[in-house]
């Protein structure tokens, strides 16, 4: 009875590796060589054509689905119930916070974890352990739940909830150490005046109980985060920041988008949350590091919401948000938020049918891709794969997507719409950003073959071998189940979206070998799929047993105990700028943030080549180097629609920008040297852009070189301007 139980899944599992075995013999034949015509880059350089690693990727995703879909027709499945099936009706929806057993060891570690964020410091240099201090840390709040609770430590943890509202405290700048242990005291003081205050106000231990799920189990993290990488200087970056800070600075001169920048990632993260961040919280450096503080709330707590959206288990959640924190120990990244917040709704909706949820749902998704254009994709492949295993009726479900969809792209259309901007939006969206593939992409990464045991272990643990593997098995449950769908269970019901997830994100690897991009649901995939693997059984089940010790192997692998003590040493010292960074006095928005040697040195030579070439307030430079940050370092207008060479590769962008250079007179100056950005991936931007290049050797002189930096003027232009002597005789001779 048992393997009949389980043959129809068993089956299903064959044949979808029997597709994915085939996907991988056949992927070889398929073209791959460079076709002519293409755009210049590493891929042409090379020889092949990343087109052809898309359509291998697409084998990889297809082939599983039909062997999974053939062995469905052939051993079709007898009993719903158990791995895969219908779940027993008592547990088709798992509630969020009962029995309260069920938060007290997250409360009590995320209590511990948050007074850690205040007193790590204060102890290291005390040359207290970390984990030593952690570990005292979590057996008094453990002892304080059980006081609390008047002997029933799960009533009591609810209180420890009341230490939430000074876990925004780590937010602050640099304090006295006074103050750090005056806050690290207040987590253990504030519980049991909320103990008291319970006595004379029922609804405190609701309240209590609520901060615990909704605050203290995603804070004590972003506490942590803030507390260790928020307090220093921001290191300036006049390449990458740039993609942001250029088209913020060109909309607060009066710009628009699309129409006088073309956003590379997407309207907000390219451009229009950076100026909001500079209109609101200042207009520097120190105000975007100030908006970036206020947004990185949202960011760590987003791992939370997928593994509570997926299992409605709080417990569960903070242990994907602990475990996405040991595989990526940061603060805030901006672009990947929109999208992980709208794959936990859609793991939510999944669950639990709420019409509104996925109504919500689906509005989130166009606002995505206004957010981040690569992300949206990922997204739209984990709600279309949540859709189809969706408990209750999927067309309905669909139906509410497509009526928040509607309603938000209609918003944003008419918004596009009166600026202007509509066509150059849906244009850059699907047209230009998806062409630029060949100009960008570098292939998959190849596996080493290990040739020791030490070896074997690093492969094991490197981050492009977990993903891998983490894909190929996703490919194969996905082959599996999606054809039985809706009739999955409620475990595959959690884990096929976020494997789905994945498996979209894998282009960023093909195109830019971002393998962060797809491990950032890697850990809480995991984790559903280690509770997936037991079915309804306990954890000590040994079909689970195994996945969960291979889990743990690869957590203790992050090494976190170095890692802590990274965290605490952050937190203990003070903030300085790092080795061979220092801050700038000019220009005024460079305050807030240090530069590094190459940048300093640009931004010095670029001040030098203003002075000379007598540059009057609206006169400005075309960069040909890759340096976006020093337009809005020194306010000035980008006289073209591209931030970055490689975007206007193709003949048609090339002569638009030369015809917008030659037909602006404010553009005095250009920059032809300077950054490693001269050379994207080994390929020279004379490469790149050859029309361009040749244009500038016609109608500008070498005029200004310091170091690397190298400046040219119009030719009609010259003898009126000050050339630096030796730098400009050598520039000559070029």
């Amino acid at each position: 009875m048992r393997s009949e139980k389980y043959r129809g899944a068993l089956a299903a599992v064959a044949g979808a590796s029997l597709g994915l075995a085939l996907a991988f013999l056949i992927a070889p034949l398929l073209p791959w060589r460079a076709v002519p015509g293409q755009l210049p880059g590493r891929a042409a350089a090379e020889g092949f054509d990343p087109r052809g690693g898309m359509l291998r990727l697409g084998l990889v995703v297809l082939l599983p689905l039909l062997g999974g879909a053939a062995a469905r027709a052939l051993f079709p499945p007898r009993f719903p119930a158990g791995l895969g099936g219908r779940e027993p009706a008592s547990r088709r929806v798992l509630p969020l916070c009962r029995p309260r057993r069920r938060i007290l060891v997250p409360a009590v570690l995320a209590h511990a974890l948050g007074a850690w964020a205040f007193l790590s410091g204060p102890a290291l240099w005390r040359e207290i352990a970390p984990w030593t201090l952690y570990a005292v840390l979590a057996a008094a709040s453990l002892a304080l739940a059980a006081v609390l609770g008047r002997g029933r430590p799960e009533q009591g943890a609810a209180y420890l909830g009341a230490s939430a509202v000074v876990l925004p405290a780590a937010l602050l700048g640099p304090r006295q150490t006074s103050f750090w242990i005056a806050a690290g005291a207040a987590v253990y003081a504030l519980p049991p005046i909320a103990r008291a205050a319970a006595s004379l106000l029922p609804a405190t231990a609701r309240l209590c109980r609520g901060l615990v799920v909704a605050v203290l189990l995603p804070g004590c993290v972003t506490a942590v985060a803030a507390a260790a990488m928020m307090r220093a200087p921001r290191n300036a970056d006049l390449f990458e920041d740039g993609h942001a800070l250029m088209p913020a600075s060109e909309y607060l001169r009066g710009e628009r988008p699309y129409r006088d920048i073309v956003p590379g990632h997407g309207l907000v993260s390219d451009g229009l949350l950076a100026a909001a961040e500079l209109r609101i919280f200042g207009d520097d450096y120190l105000g975007v590091s100030r908006g970036e503080k206020a947004l990185g709330l949202l960011f760590n707590p987003a791992f939370y919401a997928l593994g509570v959206g997926a299992t409605g288990s709080p417990a569960f959640g903070f242990c994907g948000l602990l475990l996405s924190f040991l595989f990526f120990p940061q603060y805030v990244h901006f672009r990947p938020m929109a999208s992980l917040w709208t794959l936990a709704l859609a793991l939510y909706a999944a669950r639990s049918k709420k019409r509104s949820a996925w109504f919500v749902c689906g509005a989130a998704l166009p606002i995505g891709l206004c957010v981040a254009v690569e992300y949206a994709t990922y997204t739209g492949a984990a709600v279309a794969v949540a859709l189809w295993v969706a408990r209750g009726r999927r067309l309905e479900h669909l139906r509410r997507v497509l009526l928040g969809a509607l309603a938000s792209a209609a918003v944003i259309a008419l918004a596009l719409g009166l600026l202007g901007v509509l066509g150059g939006f849906l244009h850059a969206t699907f047209v230009f950003i998806p062409a630029l593939l060949p100009v960008y992409a570098l292939g998959f990464p190849r596996l080493v073959r290990p040739h020791d045991a030490a070896a074997l272990w690093a492969s094991a643990t490197d981050d492009t071998v977990i993903l891998y593997a983490f894909v190929a098995l996703s490919v194969v449950l996905l082959g599996a189940y999606l054809p039985r769908a809706p009739r999955v269970g409620p475990r595959a019901r959690a884990a096929l979206p976020v494997a789905a997830w994945a498996v979209a994100a894998m282009p960023s690897v093909l195109e830019r070998w971002h393998v962060g991009y797809p491990l950032l649901v890697v850990p809480v995939g995991l984790l559903l799929f280690v509770r997936w693997s037991g079915g309804w059984r306990a954890w000590t089940s040994p079909l689970r047993l195994g996945p969960a010790a291979a889990l743990g192997v690869l957590a203790l692998a992050r090494k976190p105990a170095f890692l802590s003590l990274l965290l605490a040493g952050s937190i203990a010292q003070t903030p300085r700028e790092p080795a061979d960074f220092r801050p700038l006095e000019a220009p005024p928005r460079a305050r807030g943030a240090v530069f590094g040697p190459t940048d300093a040195a640009l931004v010095a030579s670029t001040a030098e080549m203003m002075r000379r070439a007598n540059l009057r307030p609206d006169d400005t430079w075309f960069d040909f180097v890759g340096a976006p940050g020093l337009y809005f370092l020194f306010d000035r207008d980008c006289p073209i629609r591209y931030y970055e060479v490689p975007f206007y590769e193709s003949e048609r962008a090339q002569r638009e920008v030369i015809a917008a250079i030659e037909s602006n007179p404010r553009v005095r100056v250009a920059l032809v040297s300077g950054l490693w950005t001269t050379a994207i991936d080994g390929v020279p931007n004379e490469r790149r852009a050859p029309l361009v290049a040749a244009y500038l050797r016609d109608r500008f002189q070498p005029f200004f070189r310091q170091g690397v930096v190298e400046y040219w003027i119009r030719r009609d232009e010259g003898a009126g301007a000050t050339a630096a002597g030796p730098g400009a005789s050598a520039s000559s001779r070029r």
